[in-house]
């Protein structure tokens, strides 16, 4: 009766694990792609959360522009604003140029999405996406 060599047992069983091993590296490079894109879909569903947050409302959009017309510092000044049907338009005059510098910086600094932005020495005007 014929024996299996010991040695071809032990050079079968180094040779599955090299293999296994192989395998493992291969499918560790694969999960970590996968996380890798899970991670950047994350980043990118969180950006479009705020975005859709901060636009999706047009009745906040309009109470920010009249809190700017009501504003204390701005109370004074010839501001108009007008409501069109795809978007708004807002123009405010005034000879201080201190007043429309802090106009100026407080729309920038809102989430608006400014179309149109006309900047002269006696007046600030732009137009916005509802």
């Amino acid at each position: 009766m014929n024996r299996i060599n010991p040695l071809y047992i032990f050079a079968l069983i180094i040779f599955l694990l090299f293999i296994s091993f192989i395998a493992l590296s291969a499918k560790k490079s694969e999960l970590k792609n996968r996380q890798n894109i899970f991670t950047e879909k994350i980043v990118i569903a969180k950006d479009f959360q705020i975005l859709k947050s901060n636009y999706q409302n047009k009745s906040t959009l309009l109470s920010k522009i009249n809190a700017l017309k009501y504003d204390a510092l701005f109370k004074n000044e010839n501001i108009e604003i007008k409501d069109k049907e795809k978007h708004i338009s807002v123009l405010i005059k005034s000879d201080k140029k201190d007043i429309l510098n802090k106009f100026l910086n407080r729309i920038l600094h809102e989430r608006f999405l400014i179309t149109k932005l006309v900047i002269e020495s006696d007046m600030i005007s732009f137009e916005m996406e509802k």
